[in-house]
Order: C-alpha cells, then sequence, then structure tokens
C-alpha cells in the first residue's frame, strides 16, 4: 500500500522525490511500529497512531515538527487508501498534531524597496536585480521561479509561473516590472528572461543591492511582504494562498 500511496504523490500530485523520500522513511517507520505490535492496515484505528505518537514524544523526544511530519505522513496514507476503498474508514482522520510555536516570517519594508525601485539604475547588475526585485514584489513569486521564466509565459500584465510540483499559475505585475523588463527583452537569455545565474548568485547581487538603500535583507521576505500588502488591502486569504502557490 505504501508503494501505491508513493507511486500516486509522485505520478499524479508531481512531488518533488525529496518530498517522496520524506513520506517512504516516515511510513516505514510506522510499519516497524505496528509490526511489533501485531497491528494491520484493516484494522488500524486511532488509537494506534496515538499510541505511536506517543512513542514519538514520550520516548524517542522528538521535537513537535517532526511528529507532525509523520503524523502527517501517516494521514496522507490513510486518507488515500480510504478514498480509494482500500481502507474501510480513515484511521487518522482525527489524530491531533503537536502545538508547535513559530514566529510570522518578516516581511521587509515596502517602502523601502519601492525607494530601491526608484534608484536610477547605472550599472548592468543593477538593472538586473531592479528586475528581479520588481518581479518578487510584484508577484510574491519565489527567487527560483523568478529565474526561471521565459519570455514566452508573458502576456500584457500577466505571467505564467511554473511552481512546486511542476503546478502552473497566473499571476500579475505592475508597470514598474513592464520598465525593468525592456532592457531584457532582446538580450539573448532567451528563452528565459533574467540569465541563467545560480540562485546563490542572485542572493549575493541582491543583497549588495539592498544595502545601498540599507536594507539587510533576503530575496524570500518580499514574498512575505507581497502577502502582507494583499491582505492588508482586503485581499482574501485563498486568493493569496493561490498567487503564492
Amino acid at each position: 500500500m505504501i508503494q501505491e500511496f508513493l507511486k500516486y504523490q509522485r505520478d499524479i500530485k508531481g512531488l518533488s522525490e525529496l518530498t517522496i523520500q520524506a513520506y517512504k522513511k516516515d511510513l516505514e517507520d510506522f510499519v516497524r511500529f505496528a509490526r511489533i505490535r501485531g497491528l494491520k492496515w484493516s484494522t488500524m484505528t486511532k488509537q494506534d497512531v496515538d499510541a505511536y505518537h506517543w512513542e514519538l514524544k514520550g520516548e524517542r523526544l522528538m521535537k513537535p515538527t517532526s511528529i507532525n511530519r509523520h503524523l502527517c505522513s501517516i494521514r496522507a496514507l490513510s486518507t488515500l487508501a480510504h478514498n480509494e476503498g482500500i481502507l474501510p474508514y480513515n484511521f487518522a482522520q482525527y489524530v491531533q498534531s503537536e502545538r508547535t510555536s513559530q514566529p510570522l516570517p518578516q516581511g521587509v519594508a515596502r517602502e523601502k524597496v519601492l525607494e530601491y525601485l526608484d534608484k536610477p539604475a547605472n550599472t548592468e547588475r543593477a538593472k538586473l536585480i531592479h528586475l528581479l526585485t520588481a518581479l518578487l514584489i510584484d508577484t510574491g513569486c519565489r527567487l527560483g521561479e523568478v529565474i526561471s521564466l521565459r519570455i514566452e509565459d508573458f502576456d500584457a500584465r500577466t505571467v505564467k509561473v511554473r511552481g512546486k510540483g511542476g503546478k502552473e499559475r497566473i499571476v500579475y505585475f505592475t508597470e514598474r516590472t513592464v520598465k525593468a523588463m525592456q532592457p531584457f527583452i532582446k538580450c539573448p537569455n532567451m528563452p528565459y528572461l533574467l540569465p541563467q545565474y545560480a540562485q546563490w548568485t542572485y542572493r549575493e547581487y541582491f543583497y549588495d543591492e539592498m544595502r545601498t538603500v540599507g536594507l539587510h535583507t533576503h530575496p524570500h521576505a518580499l514574498r512575505h511582504t507581497f502577502a502582507t500588502e494583499m491582505l492588508n488591502r482586503g485581499a482574501d486569504l485563498k486568493v493569496v494562498s493561490t498567487l503564492l502557490g
């Protein structure tokens, strides 16, 4: 059953191999627990998963985030198997996760970013990071997604983004991005909008450019800035979630 589950996650949902291996490791650990206790999939109960939960927490002293990852894997398997008619009921449906206190992701002051974008771009690097920054704050995309944008993906004020798991979504950008794009539209980066440098190269360039306006931040912070700005303007949470992919 685990192999069918992993195949579904890989072939149908398009999850990365790293995620697939994490699922596999977690579920194999649960299988070892079940075998020692003589448990079977067909008769598994919530109480059995609760006992596993306690072993992870009380005996192995595992961190809440790691425990929740294990429980999430079991819950995903149980749900899929039940939906496919393999299991008579979803035994992990109501299993409670550990409470975790996670700090809210920090964005960066939007005004400072716009201050940077208002500065003249006098060098090739500055022009490059102006465009990168404009795309990041306009679309809320991840750095890797922006680097992978192709010229053919753009249409007026929208662009098609290929996100995690190969999923595609449409995001929007403003006139500042249109202006920042001009030096790159006819450059030999085809079919990509941006030169295909490594992400660490873009991060280094980004850090250097942001320091010119007194900012010490990273590209991913603009993703949180985008989300915060959208919510503050009254956007629906589901819409923001969709745009972020």
